[in-house]
């Protein structure tokens, strides 16, 4: 009679209807079996809304920091909108003032960088390319002698970066700190096998008369010639 009576006040399975249902999950008891299921079941949804999560705010951050990421790579502002292209080999690209060398360099760049997985774009920023002009990047170095950072750190990050671009070889004044600072980069990634982008308004055997046969070598055994010929665009604009 009591056997009866406790069966009687059991509770069906919302699952699968049979009167055993003893556990409780998310309000509604269920029976042992069907409680595993739903456990499981509930675990895989977590995994995949927490996944979903994970890239709208990865994508989120792509879209919000993209413009910031730029700047942080190097791309001066004028440049921010060029359009993009694809280029997987490392290129020389030569040729006279005006004739959009920076502009297919930054174009370059611009690809990799749009197709950069989305959690590259989370703050702080790390394992970007880089694009700097060579000026600049020696005057960043030489200002490491009067503080603490260390003249290797910032050399590291241009040589270690998976890609690199390289603005107006051969416009820096030719002194042995140049030089030097110059062949361990291109050294380090020409060992590395890492995508090097350089413009210069010099030829390669220009580059040679004025910087010596080691960088030349090292430029030459990375890097395709591409020659862009025409008028200087920024001078035509001024005619107009």
């Amino acid at each position: 009679m009591n056997l009866e009576k406790e069966k009687n006040s059991l509770i069906k399975c919302p699952k699968c209807n049979y009167k055993s249902a003893r556990k409780l999950i998310n309000g509604d008891i269920y029976c042992s079996p069907c409680a595993t299921v739903e456990i499981e079941e509930g675990r895989k949804q977590a995994e995949i809304k927490a996944k979903e999560d994970t890239e709208k705010y990865l994508n989120d951050c792509k879209k919000n920091n993209y413009d910031k990421f730029l700047q942080g790579v190097g791309i001066p502002k004028k440049y921010l909108n060029v359009q993009s292209h694809e280029e997987k080999r490392s290129l020389l690209i030569s040729g006279n003032f005006g004739t959009g060398k920076t502009y297919y360099a930054i174009s370059a760049i611009k690809h990799y960088i749009e197709n950069l997985p989305a959690s590259c774009f989370v703050e702080p920023f790390t394992n970007i390319p880089r694009f700097v002009t060579i000026p600049d990047l020696l005057l960043k170095i030489r200002a490491t002698f009067s503080l603490e950072r260390c003249e290797e750190e910032i050399v590291d990050k241009y040589a270690n970066t998976q890609l690199l671009v390289l603005d107006d070889l051969g416009v820096e004044k030719t002194t042995e700190f140049s030089l030097q600072t110059l062949y361990i980069i291109l050294n380090r990634r020409y060992n590395e096998q890492l995508q090097t982008i350089i413009t210069s308004n010099l030829t390669l055997d220009e580059v040679k008369d004025k910087l010596g046969d080691r960088i030349a070598s090292r430029i030459a055994g990375m890097c395709r010639i591409l020659k862009l010929n025409g008028k200087d665009k920024r001078l035509d604009k001024l005619k107009k």
